[in-house]
């Protein structure tokens, strides 16, 4: 695979763990997260890949909150450090739509500058397709996305 096309593979993966139907499924995310996961959230609170999962699958209900929650994300960029290892940075933000009282308000909170850490998992010395699982992750919280 090319580095363009492995870039926008990587991009795709790091986008998916931003979606409800992975981030509620435990077989996605294991798929996706490495066995040493590591992540310093935008907190500043570590955790690791038992940790996440957990804190993952046991967010609230979106459906049932009076506001929706979207994860947004730009300004990828990519540095291929090995041929199994690929480090991501972007900005990220949470777009919040207000449906309280008729509201229709958008705003964008816990804004974060991020970087993870993608290594090719070993399926492929196995004869399976490239797999990728996200090895680390930061979080930096920033004023303006």
């Amino acid at each position: 695979m090319d580095e363009k096309t492995l870039f926008k593979h990587i991009q795709q993966l790091e986008v998916s763990l931003h979606q409800p139907d992975v981030r509620s499924n435990p077989i996605k995310l294991e798929a996706l997260l490495h066995p040493e996961f590591q992540e310093i959230g935008r907190s500043g609170n570590r955790y690791n890949r038992v940790a996440i999962m957990a804190l993952l699958l046991d967010d609230v209900d979106e459906s049932e909150s009076e506001k929706d929650v979207t994860l947004v994300s730009k300004n990828f960029a990519f540095a291929l450090l090995s041929p199994s290892l690929v480090q991501v940075t972007y900005k990220s933000a949470e777009k919040v739509l207000n449906r309280a009282q008729d509201s229709r308000e958008e705003e964008l909170i816990n804004i974060a500058y991020r970087s993870s850490l993608w290594q090719r998992a070993d399926a492929i010395d196995q004869g399976k397709a490239e797999q990728w699982q996200v090895r680390f992750h930061q979080g930096t919280p920033l004023a303006d996305y």
